[in-house]
């Protein structure tokens, strides 16, 4: 399991996790915390996914390359944790909220 700190010097700009349904979800090292805290987890580290379906997500860190690329929907649409654009992951699945 990621402890607080190590999460939070791991990814400093948050996670990307998909369910077993598909839906995907991007998470601040706060709100990745928070919702470990308020849904049930296993043994194996997951979480609960906060979109609906309590099937498991499991997370990794938002692993950011800052590129020349501009920012577009394939940042903010991703479902994977690699960017490799201008924002150097802060867009990195915006469009998948918590």
């Amino acid at each position: 399991m990621i402890s607080a700190q190590q999460l939070t010097a791991a990814a400093p700009v948050g996670l990307i996790g998909k369910c077993s349904y598909g839906h995907v979800s991007r998470f601040t090292a706060e709100q990745w915390i928070a919702v470990r805290a308020s849904y049930s987890s296993n043994k194996f580290g997951h979480t609960s996914c906060p979109q609906g379906c309590r099937t498991a997500v499991d997370a990794k860190p938002i692993k950011a390359r800052i590129t020349e690329k501009e920012c577009d929907g394939r940042c903010t649409g991703a479902v994977g944790p690699a960017c490799d654009c201008k924002c150097g992951g802060e867009n990195h699945g915006g469009g998948h909220a918590a």
